[in-house]
């Protein structure tokens, strides 16, 4: 790893675990410069006080916005939104996606937690190809499950594309290629976040 005098910003809900990542970083790479922001993507009060410390820097090269929960059993956020899709879409950025159920657990049953799942994983390809379109100059991609994105030469990468492991371009399927649906989303959530907006 070459760090030449950059901030690197990282979020989570365990400070403790966050520590020991800063003290395993400065001792395989003494100059690095780690921050640690409490916040839970769960919360959405938490993920704007995340964001106005994040905004003190003047510049941002890359943001990588991981998946916060996985298959969980029914549940709401703190701020009335079925767990996963707020962990995993709506605190990312401050259809599948069925809008009036958004604040319900969406108890389906014996395979729920696997479609609540599926559900924020499409709104998270949804989201990237619309953040791409909106805002060509920004590279924006949708990665599931590895972070090799970041470390890639951007020329290689497709702007507003979805990739599985390693680089491969990943399928999309009638929902996930929706333009319409994909503006929807953004429209839904701009809206729904415009209270926490600094």
């Amino acid at each position: 790893m070459s760090i030449t005098g950059e901030d690197i910003y990282f979020t989570g809900r365990d400070s403790k675990r966050a520590a020991a990542v800063i003290s395993e970083c400065e001792a395989k790479v003494p100059n690095i410069k780690l921050n640690f922001i409490a916040h839970d993507v769960a919360s959405l009060a938490t993920v704007a006080t995340a964001k106005q410390l994040i905004s003190i820097s003047q510049r941002l090269d890359i943001l990588m916005c991981n998946a916060g929960v996985m298959a969980l059993p029914p549940g709401l956020t703190e701020d009335g939104y079925e767990v996963q899709f707020g962990a995993n879409h709506m605190g990312h950025d401050l259809c599948g996606v069925v809008f009036k159920d958004l604040r319900t657990t969406q108890d389906y049953g014996l395979a729920g937690q696997w479609l609540r799942y599926g559900q924020c994983k499409l709104a998270n390809i949804l989201y990237a190809c619309e953040l791409a379109r909106r805002y060509p100059n920004i590279t924006t991609v949708s990665v599931h499950p590895s972070l090799w994105a970041a470390t890639q030469d951007k020329g290689k990468i497709v702007n507003g594309a979805y990739y599985e492991s390693f680089a491969i371009l990943g399928k999309h399927d009638k929902k996930s290629k929706s333009e319409k649906l994909a503006e929807e989303l953004w429209e839904w959530t701009q809206k729904k976040l415009e209270g926490y907006q600094a």
